[in-house]
């Protein structure tokens, strides 16, 4: 596996990574070290959130522990060891694991968002208050996008929030403001909860 440790689809969806997936292994002392049995991989979704992903891959983990169990028990699995340095850690998360750098490109804030949905969450300060994010999507290219300063709102319409990066334009379609409860963004805008102009750091 390309990642160790306590959060590797979530780590995956962060990092930006087109692809990952599931590997059965001996366990060993080390942490998740062991010789590889069988490795199946699938790709992420644009949109895929981490929690999403953990469905498929409970699904697709199970399949392959089914397929495999038959070909270990009889002695002819195959066990093959980790490249170690093709590895990397992935660290439990924690509650400010969801702050968004908006300074990253905008691929990057929207893979951030989504790696660390459902917990802890996607979010962001305006005026010292958090305000949690959700369902990004890269927005398209627009001309008066271009050389906005990273974190601004650019434009709040029925589509969402639309947050300049430090490349690019990440678009939130739903929003939790403080004290408040989660909603599609085109009713906090009409609500007047966030404008264009806004800053979010």
């Amino acid at each position: 596996p390309k990642y160790r440790g306590a959060a590797p689809i979530q780590w995956a969806v962060i990092n930006g990574d087109a692809e990952t997936g599931v590997t059965i292994m001996k366990m060993e002392a080390g942490l998740d070290t062991g010789p590889m049995v069988a490795v199946a991989k699938t790709a992420i979704g644009d949109t895929e959130t981490a929690g999403q992903l953990f469905e498929r891959l409970a699904s697709l983990g199970a399949t392959l522990l089914l397929d495999t169990l038959v070909d270990i028990a009889a002695g002819r699995a195959p066990f093959v060891p980790q490249n170690d340095a093709h590895a990397s850690l992935a660290p439990m998360l924690k509650k400010d694991s969801g702050h968004l750098d908006f300074h990253k490109p905008a691929h990057l804030v929207s893979a951030h968002a989504r790696g660390v949905d459902p917990w802890p969450g996607a979010f962001a300060l305006l005026q010292g208050e958090p305000v949690k994010l959700f369902a990004p999507v890269v927005a398209q290219a627009r001309a008066e996008f271009v050389g906005q300063v990273p974190g601004r709102v650019v434009a709040a319409d029925k589509h969402g929030i639309h947050v300049a990066c430090g490349e690019g334009v990440v678009s939130f379609q739903e929003l939790q403001m403080p004290g408040r409860k989660r909603l599609p963004a085109q009713a906090v805008v009409a609500g007047r909860g966030i404008a264009a102009g806004a800053q979010l750091a």
